[in-house]
This record gives C-alpha cells, structure tokens and sequence, in this order.
C-alpha cells in the first residue's frame, strides 16, 4: 500500500525520505549539535516514510524505531518516541528519475515500507563500515538497504571526505544528494 502525508508543506509518498540536521533552537539539544559536527555535510540524519497518516521508520539510539510526525516537524513532540532532537532540512524521493511505471513504483515503495517496518526492532549499528550487515542499522543503511532490494544502489562512494575507508560508510549526506528533493507545494 502507498501512502501520502505532508509534512512541513512538502507531499510525501510511502518510501520518501525525510533529511534532517542534528540539534534544535533549545539548549537541551547541544549534544546533538556536537554529534551532527561530526558526520560531514548539511545532512545528519534520515527518516523513511512509509504511513499511514505520519508514520516513519528511522535507525537512531534506541535501534530501529517508528514513530509518527505530525504535518509539522517537531521532534520537541517525539523525543520520547525517537531520543533525537533535530531539524527538519528537507524531503526527497528516491524513484523519481528512474523511470519506472506507476505500477513499478508503486511495488518498490511498498516494499520498501515492508522492508523498513520489518526491520524495527533492530539494534543500531556502531559498524559504519559494513553497510551491507543487515543485523542491525544505523539511519542511512536503513534507507540504502531498503531500496538496494528493489535494485537501487544509494552507496555511490560519494561521502565528501578524503579517506578510502570512509567511501563504503553510507552517510545521510550522500542518500540525499543522490535522491531528488520534493518542493514545498
């Protein structure tokens, strides 16, 4: 099944990705702005869509979890739910441009809501390195493992630093550039 929702004015389908920065206008979020430093880019962090109403998956503290986001981000409101405080930078779609049928793109997305919702539950994963373990998740992985199952490979060694190693982690920054932002309607 293929949902839509809006959230901060921008149209989601099931299977979008939400991008946000670490930290928030309050004080209380100062260690989220130290963790967000290091994780290079405007990009710290990534949700999957999958509905209904505002329903999301995300790999974050406490392993994967869902929660869900009203039609304005606030993660004031679920920071009991999520343990994460941070700021809503922007939507994008991972199907758009690859030139699939309706049909075909309304199977992707269900699966992967399907892949997303079966793999809550899950530990996050400190093993940046091996992005590919699907024992446990860290936020990016969650997003490129689910569309690597429907033969999308968002791991394009694009991590915008220097060092070798760091091309197989797959950052949130990278999972953004490599998907097309959904505009504000």
């Amino acid at each position: 099944m293929v949902y839509e929702y809006s959230i901060n004015g921008r149209l989601l389908k099931t299977g979008d990705v939400i991008s946000t920065k670490d930290g928030t206008n309050s004080i209380k979020s100062l260690g989220f702005l130290v963790l967000g430093a290091a994780i290079p880019g405007d990009i710290d962090h990534s949700v999957l869509y999958v509905g209904p109403g505002g329903l999301c998956v995300e790999a974050g503290i406490f392993g994967v979890t869902s929660f869900t986001a009203g039609e304005t981000w606030n993660s004031d409101e679920t920071f009991a739910a999520r343990g994460l405080l941070d700021t809503f930078v922007a939507a994008s779609s991972v199907l758009s441009g690859h030139g699939l049928s309706s049909d075909e793109e309304d199977t992707a997305r269900s699966f992967v809501r399907a892949y997303a919702l079966g793999c809550v539950g899950k530990p996050y994963n400190l093993d940046f390195l091996h992005p590919d373990n699907e024992r446990a998740m860290y936020c990016s992985q969650l997003v490129y493992l689910a569309y690597k199952n429907v033969g999308i490979n968002l791991n394009v060694g694009n991590s915008g630093t220097s060092t070798r190693w760091s091309d197989t982690i797959v950052f949130p920054q990278e999972i953004f550039d490599n998907t097309t932002e959904i505009q504000k309607s």
